[in-house]
């Protein structure tokens, strides 16, 4: 078995959760994988008459394992098969990897596909880890910000010192652009420290190890929150320009001031508009560095009238779409935020 643990895989994730958090056993591949997603992965079956177990097996035509309760879980059984896919969705082991690889990526694609037109379904899964983490203790609690800040710093750490050839070679490779988006929704939830927005992290963490790639379409139609995103229509005959060329910044050509004293956030040491919440060095307000607070001038912040997103997304697209026709590109790679001090937060 090879498993590194800054890698993000459910198999880290759940030995993590319940061993070092819960101090509990972790569970078999299958029934974690049931306890992570409950009933986005695994269909439950009558065991077969005059049988004590029934071994798992795939469904084609649903894209769902299917299997059969056995005393406290499901139960796995001698399926070939299923132990390849669940290798694959686990991401635990070197072996079985190009096993069933296309057969786990149709589950990963319709499992993405139930979440992103079900808003229902979404918010169960994530309301049943909210209901979770209300019934830890504190002290559990406590023990799960400790030991996934170090992962998800590790895993970060990890991704941040590898060459883009290296990260192709990863046996469960991510596309850059897909895990700069999970990271930066992932940690603007982790920073605010509710325990609803750890939940939401969390879910957030456990989707991306296990859907891997197909975790974009998540984050095109949801907020962090998992509130479906309601985007607001370009206005018709109007037009959005940008002419800067720093286009390796979340927001480009934006200039962020303290909503509290009016500090310049720019100026700020280590300010970094990826951060999605600053912590003003001058007063020490947390100002919320999103697209919803950015206004084209002082009476449409007075009248509670922010940009048009559409329009400023686009004037920022075709300008990268200019600069690459002329041989300049924005910076090579985005930054991510970490949790914790060094993030400003």
């Amino acid at each position: 078995m090879y498993m590194d643990n800054r890698d993000l895989r459910i198999g880290i994730i759940g030995q993590l959760f319940y061993d070092e958090v819960l101090n509990q056993s972790v569970p078999r591949q299958l029934q974690l994988l049931d306890d992570f997603f409950p009933g986005l992965l695994v269909q439950e079956i009558p065991a077969e008459p005059g049988r004590k177990k029934t071994n798992a097996q795939y469904s084609d035509a649903d894209r769902m394992i299917l299997a059969a309760r056995y005393k406290s879980g499901y139960y796995t059984g001698s399926s070939t098969r299923v132990i390849q896919i669940l290798g694959r969705l686990i991401g635990t082991a070197k072996g079985s990897v190009e096993k069933e690889r296309r057969t786990a990526g149709m589950i990963q694609d319709r499992a993405a596909g139930d979440l992103c037109t079900r808003p229902d379904l979404m918010q169960a899964l994530r309301d049943s880890w909210s209901v979770r983490f209300y019934e830890m203790s504190e002290e559990t609690l406590d023990r799960f910000v400790d030991i996934f800040s170090d992962y998800i710093n590790g895993c970060v750490a990890k991704w941040k010192g590898m060459s883009a050839d290296e990260r192709d070679q990863e046996l469960f490779p991510f596309r850059e652009e897909v895990f700069l988006d999970l990271m930066n929704a992932l940690i603007f939830e982790w920073n605010q420290g509710f325990t609803d927005s750890l939940a939401n992290a969390f879910t957030w963490l456990i989707l991306g190890a296990l859907l891997r790639n197909e975790v974009s379409r998540l984050i095109y139609v949801y907020n962090t929150d998992f509130e479906p995103r309601r985007e607001h229509p370009i206005h018709e005959g109007m037009e959005a320009y940008y002419e800067g060329d720093d286009l390796d910044k979340r927001f480009p050509g934006i200039e962020w001031y303290c909503d509290r004293c009016g500090a310049h956030l720019n100026e700020q040491a280590g300010f970094d508009d990826f951060c999605h919440i600053w912590k003003c060095t001058a007063c020490g307000f947390r100002n919320t560095i999103e697209v919803e607070e950015i206004y084209d001038s002082d009476e449409d912040y007075q009248a509670g009238r922010p940009t048009d997103k559409n329009m400023l997304y686009r004037a920022l697209r075709e300008r990268a779409d200019q600069l690459e026709a002329a041989g300049q590109g924005p910076g090579e790679e985005e930054p991510v935020p970490e949790t914790g001090e060094e993030s400003g937060l």
